[in-house]
């Protein structure tokens, strides 16, 4: 999830997906993506 919001309900509600806050930083993001992607073909 990407979003600008930053309120603990919200990250409470992303955290099975993913939580980036803004400024974006790269390097995180393709840590994120890289992980859940890994957790991905884990699951098929």
């Amino acid at each position: 999830m990407l979003t600008t919001e930053s309120g603990e309900p919200f990250k409470e509600a992303a955290r099975t997906t993913g939580w980036i806050e803004k400024p974006l930083d790269p390097d995180l993001l393709t840590e994120v993506v890289a992980a859940l992607a890994e957790a991905q073909e884990q699951a098929h």
